[in-house]
């Protein structure tokens, strides 16, 4: 093992190693913090748009959720490719009214209005524990988060990417985000 210490290449890797950890374990309590900042503002939105005073719904499915904005014509999303989420099989409304407007809130937010949604389970957004993590996974490109259950889970990539494509995260950060996307 001493050996292997003593070559170069060997000691920038464990260098690059741990710098990335002090990134992830610097970037995570912020993480945490925007979570719930914006699931807070989302709950108020509910509040005031739907009049729930409760947000309660552990029905509903991403895959069969059927979109708040499928009621306009046309759709607001139909210029995104391919086509907007709420064409295409059969979608059931949330039957508290919620969840479809949440999954606008989440559209809205996202740069390009393109969340993952096989990251969340719509089913949790409602939980006062898990909600605020289930909803920013949207945020985060690469699939296979679903089974993360916590923001303290998630790994470098996950940040940078939650940065990258929230636009309210991405704006706090301002200018910075090219920094953060040299680390992933």
């Amino acid at each position: 093992m001493n050996q292997e210490l003593k070559d170069e290449e060997t000691k920038n890797w464990v260098k690059t190693c741990l710098a990335l950890r002090c990134v992830k374990e610097g970037i995570l309590p912020f993480m945490k913090r925007k979570c719930d900042e914006q699931y807070e503002k989302s709950i108020r939105y509910l509040t005031t748009f739907v009049g729930v005073t409760d947000y309660k719904c552990t029905t509903c499915d991403i895959n069969t959720l059927k979109p708040y904005h499928a009621r306009s014509t046309p759709c607001k999303y139909g210029h995104i490719k391919p086509k907007c989420c709420c064409q295409g099989q059969a979608k059931l409304p949330c039957a508290e009214g919620t969840c479809g407007l949440l999954f606008d809130l989440i559209k809205d937010e996202h740069v390009a209005n393109n969340p993952n949604w096989s990251n969340t389970k719509s089913e949790l957004w409602s939980d006062k524990y898990s909600g605020p993590w289930e909803r920013m996974k949207c945020f985060i490109s690469t699939p296979g988060y679903d089974d993360k259950a916590d923001v303290f889970q998630a790994d470098i990539t996950a940040c940078v990417q939650i940065c990258a494509n929230n636009k309210d995260v991405k704006r706090e950060l301002k200018g910075n985000i090219k920094y953060l996307d040299k680390v992933s």
